[in-house]
């Protein structure tokens, strides 16, 4: 199972962003291991869980640590952490074609 964060900023460095960012994945974090993403879906319990980070750019130098302690904090949790980079996380493909 996949948990996508979207973030279509661009990279700016600064603490600011980075505490929003760690903000949302504690969300994250908190919905699949207290439980909740089991409750929610008991048909994925038990499922490998990824959380998946789409940003519009490749994370800088300043995001770095950031992306790597949090990799290390879900693999200590028995969870993945990714990052992709999406080059338009707003376009939409169609369903169907006629």
């Amino acid at each position: 199972m996949v948990l996508a964060i979207l973030e279509s900023r661009p990279w700016d460095g600064s603490d600011e962003r980075l505490r929003q960012l760690e903000d949302k994945l504690n969300s994250y974090f908190g919905y699949v291991l207290d439980g909740f993403l089991a409750r929610d879906y008991p048909d994925y319990d038990g499922m490998p869980v990824c959380v998946r980070l789409d940003c519009v750019a490749e994370p800088g130098e300043a995001e770095l640590p950031f992306m790597a302690a949090a990799s290390r904090f879900c693999a200590a949790h028995g969870l993945r952490f990714a990052v992709q980079v999406v080059a338009d996380p707003f376009a939409r493909k169609a369903s169907w074609e006629g």
